[in-house]
């Protein structure tokens, strides 16, 4: 889970863990969301059609990886009601996406588009949820967002909370995530890989 362009976004580790869980023999589903539609203006995709979920199959993006399926929930293409129909579109399809998918485990990396939603449908479903600590992400909020840092700071310490596990990229995310409130023995160092081919 994450709330990026998957399709679009400069490749980084997002899609080398992804491609690389491919290659190691999992099924990955990577659910992502249109970030770059504001690029094209703030009226853009004002379709109700655009709420429907969008699927891409076979997407390999990463070096040495496998292909994985992509899972976009839609979103109504207004600026200031993007994210919240996101975020109601994600409530609805992760359910549905680890019914049909038969999901075992969340990798999650998004916090506001659809953490909250990641956190809650693996409790109900008993799923263990990863959290995959790399940033300090209400300190990422755009200009336009930056009076939600507050909120934001809130949200991100409950996902820190809830999550199973948090899988920390350095020494200081996993000092980061104890301040949050995780526990010590709930922090996995996990560095970012070098692939030296």
């Amino acid at each position: 889970m994450h709330e990026i362009n998957y399709l679009t976004k400069v490749v980084y580790e997002i899609q080398d863990l992804a491609e690389t869980l491919a290659a190691n023999g999992n099924k990955v589903v990577f659910v992502d969301y249109e970030a770059d539609y504001r690029k094209r203006g703030p009226f853009i995709n004002l379709n109700p059609s655009n709420l429907k979920t969008k699927v891409f199959e076979n997407v390999k993006r990463s070096y040495g990886g496998r292909s994985i399926k992509i899972v976009r929930p839609g979103l109504y293409g207004i600026w200031g009601v993007d994210r919240f129909s996101a975020w109601l579109t994600n409530f609805i399809e992760i359910n549905k996406i680890i019914k049909k998918e038969n999901i075992d485990c969340i990798i999650l990396y998004s916090v506001f588009t659809n953490g909250l939603q990641s956190v809650y449908w693996g409790k109900r479903h008993n799923i263990p949820v990863m959290f995959r600590s790399i940033d300090v992400v209400h300190e990422l909020l755009p200009p336009y967002y930056r009076w939600l840092k507050p909120f934001g700071v809130e949200v991100e310490k409950v996902i820190y909370r809830s999550a199973d596990k948090i899988l920390a990229m350095t020494e200081r995310m996993g000092d980061f995530a104890k301040r949050m409130g995780t526990a010590n023995d709930n922090i996995i160092s996990l560095p970012l890989a070098v692939n030296l081919k």
